[in-house]
């Protein structure tokens, strides 16, 4: 069962603006600094771009037969579902792969621990426990 990420207003705005900034940024350095460090920057910005929108568009958790699995851009984390010590639902602010502050935590193995948001948490939750036990 595929469950989509949560995200929340603030989050659509910064990955939104993104794109306008690096314009914004490269228009700037090449009326300031010429076409060398743009070039570069205009480099570097494409290449953050093409890592984060992916990340944007792209996060979901599939609960399957054996293991929750994390999918968060071209990254993806497999969790077997009896490696999981504890679950709880939290608000916690550290970065991570939740793109909303309505999070869940997952302890799982030695130490291993990841803070994801389902649209539906509730439902998410009831078939991570029928899984679990």
């Amino acid at each position: 069962m595929k469950f989509k990420s949560k995200i929340d207003l603030w989050v659509h705005f910064a990955f939104a603006t993104l794109p306008v900034s690096t314009i914004l940024c490269i228009i700037l350095l090449i009326a300031v600094e010429g076409k060398i460090i743009s070039a570069i920057t205009l480099a570097f910005c494409l290449a953050l771009c093409i890592f984060i929108m992916p990340m944007w568009m792209n996060t979901y958790y599939v609960l399957g037969e054996r293991e929750l699995i994390v999918k968060y851009g071209f990254l993806k984390t497999k969790i077997a579902y009896n490696s999981i010590k504890r679950v709880t639902e939290t608000r916690n602010p550290l970065a991570s792969i939740a793109l909303s502050l309505d999070r869940i935590e997952i302890i799982y193995g030695g130490g291993g621990h990841i803070l994801i948001s389902p649209q539906n948490k509730q439902e998410f939750l009831q078939q991570l426990e029928q899984r679990t036990n």
